[in-house]
């Protein structure tokens, strides 16, 4: 029988624009624009959303990649979203990888 290890879920909140939090939560009903998906950083960075169609690992690179193909910028994280890109213009145009769109 194989021992899944426990989980516990950090206590303290992730800060709004900041890539290099760790050990922490982003409520999303409660932070940012009070929409899009809630997620915990484990102690090494990792990005586990409650919701687990994102979870794709596969799928953010593939995300990640074609953003990059297409000229973007990587911005990290926007607004308390993960894994954001933005076509850099007069008028910025952020693409995140749950959805979120916003522009700067």
């Amino acid at each position: 029988m194989k021992v899944i290890p426990a989980f516990s879920v950090p206590k303290a909140p992730c800060s709004e624009d900041d890539a290099t939090s760790r050990n922490c939560y982003w409520d999303a009903a409660k932070r940012g624009n009070g929409k899009g998906y809630s997620y915990v950083v484990d102690v090494r960075g990792n990005v586990i959303y409650l919701n687990p169609k994102l979870n794709d690992h596969a799928a953010r690179q593939k995300f990640n990649a074609a953003q990059r193909e297409a000229g973007k910028e990587w911005w990290g994280t926007v607004d308390g979203h993960r894994f954001c890109w933005a076509k850099i213009g007069d008028t910025s145009y952020v693409t995140c990888f749950d959805g979120y769109k916003t522009t700067s």
